[in-house]
Parts: structure tokens; sequence; C-alpha cells
């Protein structure tokens, strides 16, 4: 389809679509690797986290939201995160 074809408007909700997905698809991995660190019992930080998936999490700032974003969901600190 060429964006002019679609009913107006729907390419925003596609967009936003995808940001959700890629929002979701941040915060599983991202819990995924600290699950991993509290299971091995080792530290990490956001800069290690980033660099595992440079292209998923675009720039450092998106796991630190992640991080912010599990801590309110767990109600813990990034201690408890091994962070």
């Amino acid at each position: 389809f060429c964006s002019s074809d679609l009913p107006k408007g729907k390419e925003i909700r596609t967009f936003q679509k995808e940001s959700r997905v890629n929002r979701i698809d941040v915060l599983l991995r991202v819990l995924a690797i600290v699950q991993q660190l509290l299971q091995e019992n080792k530290h990490g930080s956001k800069r290690d986290i980033y660099y595992m998936h440079p292209t998923v999490f675009s720039e450092p700032s998106v796991v630190d939201r992640a991080i912010n974003d599990i801590c309110i969901l767990l109600r813990c600190s990034r201690h408890n995160l091994n962070m």
C-alpha cells in the first residue's frame, strides 16, 4: 500500500501499535535479563543490557526507562534487581 491509499490516520494507528509492540518487547527482554542476573546472583548495568541488544533498545535511555518501569511494576529498587 501507498500511504495515500490508506484511510486518513491509519498510518498513525499502525505506528502507535508498532511503538507499543516495541515497548513490550523491550520490557520483556530487560525483564528476562534481570531474571537471569538474579538467578545467577550477578550484577549488571544498563550499559551492559543495552549492548546485549543495541538494535532493539536503540539507545541507553530506552533501557533506563524499562528498568524504571519494572521497578515500579514490581515495587522494588534497582538494587533489588541486581542493577
